[in-house]
Formats: C-alpha cells, sequence, structure tokens
C-alpha cells in the first residue's frame, strides 16, 4: 500500500510531463475536492477560477454597454422591443 508521501511524489512525476493547461485543471480538480464539503456539488463549477474569469469578463462587458438587456432572454426581448 502506497503512502501519502509516495503518492504526492507520483503526482508530482505525472504532472512534470503535462502541459500547462492540464496542470490547471488539477489544480481545478483539488479546489473542487477541497471545497465539495462547503458547496452544493452540483453548483462547484461555478466557483471554479476559469469560471469566475468568465463572470468577470461578462461584467466588463455589461459596464461597458456592449450587452444589451440584463443578460436573461427576457431582458433581451424587453429592451429589444423599446
Amino acid at each position: 500500500m502506497k503512502t501519502a508521501s509516495n503518492i504526492r511524489k507520483e503526482l508530482i512525476r505525472q504532472m512534470e510531463s503535462l502541459p500547462s493547461e492540464k496542470i490547471r485543471e488539477i489544480l481545478d480538480f483539488v479546489l473542487f475536492i477541497k471545497s465539495r464539503d462547503l458547496i452544493d456539488t452540483d453548483q462547484l463549477y461555478f466557483w471554479s477560477e476559469r469560471w469566475q474569469k468568465m463572470e468577470q469578463a461578462v461584467e466588463k462587458e455589461k459596464d461597458s454597454g456592449r450587452i444589451i438587456g440584463d443578460g436573461s432572454a427576457a431582458g433581451l426581448i424587453s429592451r429589444l422591443k423599446k
């Protein structure tokens, strides 16, 4: 049976050959594992660093006036009718 120390070493060895985007996925997964007891598992993806960056980008688009409506289909239709 492998010890935690041996498993960590194996994980590091396996990651050495991975491209940076794959390592980012591993980090996201680690954060998922650590937070799954704190956040509803159906909502965990929305707390990932990637999702939060996309949310920030959308907020910038809204602030710059480049999004029509409030982001919902109903808001878009309402705005287009004006």
